[in-house]
């Protein structure tokens, strides 16, 4: 086994690179879910990264995730793919403030950043959360903003297992063994 595999728990995103959130969020030719599921390929399911390489599912229609846990891989429910989602989401939403800040001057930036914002708050329970204390407490009628933001959600968990299904090869791959020639 890898020694080298970070533990799932501790997944630290300020630790990953930047720029596997700002070309997904800043990628004219990606909308909706791709931004998403983009940003979670390129950390999760990046060759490259193969100390990320700590969950899996190897049977989707079980119902059941293996996530990486001190040098063992564990069994979990599926809706540990939430934790990926809301650790991914929230990252995002400070990566997209400083975009904002970096780009001020930038229409053209500024208009993707939005975008990518209007996205990524349609994936983030916060957001959704906010929506529905507003109805509660404002008795704005905020049914269709809700139930748009529960939708997108349930495509975006979706197509992450399918997402981490799709590529288990990639994380089953053998990592780290060096060949030594002998003279």
């Amino acid at each position: 086994m890898n020694n080298n595999i970070v533990n799932f728990n501790s997944v630290d995103y300020n630790n990953i690179d930047k720029k596997l959130f700002i070309n997904p969020l800043m990628d004219t030719r990606l909308y909706g879910k791709q931004i998403i599921l983009k940003m979670i390929e390129n950390i999760y399911i990046n060759e490259e990264l193969p100390e990320f390489h700590n969950i899996m599912i190897t049977d989707k229609n079980r119902g059941y995730v293996k996530i990486y846990d001190n040098g063992k891989w564990k069994t979990d429910n599926i809706n540990t793919i939430n934790l990926v989602l809301d650790g991914v989401i929230t990252h995002s939403k400070t990566i997209l403030d400083e975009l904002n800040i970096k780009y001020i001057n930038n229409n053209k930036a500024k208009s993707r950043i939005n975008t990518s914002k209007k996205y990524v708050d349609l994936c983030d329970l916060e957001h959704l959360a906010d929506l529905e204390d507003e109805q509660e407490q404002d008795e704005i009628n905020n049914n269709e903003r809700i139930k748009r933001c529960k939708d997108f959600r349930e495509m975006v968990f979706k197509d992450t297992i399918n997402l981490f299904h799709d590529n288990k090869n990639i994380i089953l791959k053998p990592k780290n063994h060096k060949i030594v020639e002998l003279d």
